[in-house]
């Protein structure tokens, strides 16, 4: 009995706090920390893991969604700096595709440098697309895709 008279108090408190804390935590998708790949539809797949599990590579030429802009334009370590001023921890702040449009012009150098038989992905976010590049041929060559050289 004196076993009871003990913890019964602790024991009732402890569920009060616990549905206290329920009632008033929002859950993790209100808070906006889900993890949201902002792909288009059908697309979810396409880099989210990709990332998540190792630097794979990414094969993509078309069109793609923001996050899937965002998620290959954060490869490159020189934007490194202009993404996370557009991130809130783990979540973009907007996933309108002109905030991309500056990192992808300023991260952009006059020429491409491609290594043979690897694919390179082109991201041009003023137009939503994403160009698949696979040099094949030996030597130095010299094309134009989305009007760059």
């Amino acid at each position: 009995m004196n076993l009871l008279r003990g913890r019964g108090p602790v024991a009732v408190l402890t569920v009060c706090l616990l549905g206290l804390a329920w009632w008033r935590i929002p859950s993790a998708s209100a808070a906006g920390q889900a993890a949201v790949p902002h792909s288009r539809a059908g697309q979810e797949d396409l880099t989210f893991w990709v990332n998540h599990h190792g630097l794979g590579e990414i094969d993509v030429d078309g069109p793609v969604g923001f996050g899937d802009m965002a998620r290959l334009l954060m490869r490159r370590r020189a934007n490194a700096q202009a993404i996370r001023a557009l991130r809130d921890r783990f979540v973009f702040r907007s996933t309108d595709p002109a905030t991309l449009v500056p990192i992808a012009a300023a991260s952009a150098p006059e020429r491409l440098v491609i290594a043979q038989g690897r694919v390179f992905n082109l991201v041009d976010p003023a137009n939503g697309r994403v160009h698949r590049i696979l040099e094949r041929d030996p030597g130095v060559m010299q094309r134009e895709v989305a009007g760059r050289t």
